[in-house]
């Protein structure tokens, strides 16, 4: 081999050794880089867990965590698979979210405002009442005409509104009452009271000829 030879496969050598020595800096890297990434993907899987746990206990309710296998994957793999689970993580933090938005809202009609959820709340009680008092109407008209019977017509034709907004007022506390936080009840008895109050100027139009 010749001199020449010799500087030109010196040559060659080096720069397969300079090309070894690149790929391996950008092996490592990309290897710190996808490392960091799954660092950073496991805080955000154990800030999820522990506000999931978190609600749990308060709310009284179970929460379990499947077990996951382990999965070994090739170089192409792992860049899908972190891909897939940084869109998984994304989802997970927006039902996290709803989650605990949710158990700081009222059990029945959560995504309901609460002006209106009371208000179905009141008018499903004023319609039985309504029919309740429809149903006393008809039989006093069916029956014989007297002072007493008259008399407690008017009682239940009064009464019942009354007892359907009571009715109303324990079943939001009860229904509507946040799982977590210390918001204060909203009610809402003035709208209560027109909505069961309302029940009142149906019978008086349908049943003035019998209380009168």
């Amino acid at each position: 081999m010749s001199y020449d030879d010799y500087l030109r496969a010196a040559a060659e050598l080096s720069s397969l050794h300079a090309g070894d020595v690149s790929s391996a800096a950008q092996r490592d890297t990309w290897v710190t880089g996808q490392r960091a990434e799954l660092d950073e993907l496991g805080a955000r899987l154990a800030r999820q867990r522990t506000s999931l746990e978190n609600v749990a206990t308060l709310t009284k309710l179970p929460v379990t965590f499947p077990a996951v296998p382990v999965q070994h994957l090739s170089g192409t793999d792992v860049a899908s698979a972190m891909t897939a689970a940084r869109t998984d993580a994304s989802a997970a933090d927006d039902l996290v979210t709803e989650t605990d938005y949710l158990a700081h809202r009222a059990p029945l009609l959560p995504r309901w405002r609460t002006d209106e959820r009371n208000a179905l709340v009141y008018l499903a009680y004023a319609a039985l009442a309504l029919l309740l008092q429809i149903g006393v109407l008809v039989n006093a008209a069916s029956n014989e005409d007297t002072l007493s019977g008259r008399g407690w017509v008017a009682f239940w034709a009064i009464v019942l509104p009354l007892l359907a907004f009571g009715a109303g007022w324990l079943t939001i506390g009860v229904a509507c009452r946040p799982r977590l936080g210390e918001e204060k009840l909203v009610r809402n008895p003035r709208l209560g009271l027109i909505v069961c109050l309302s029940t009142w100027l149906v019978v008086c139009s349908i049943g003035g000829q019998v209380l009168f």
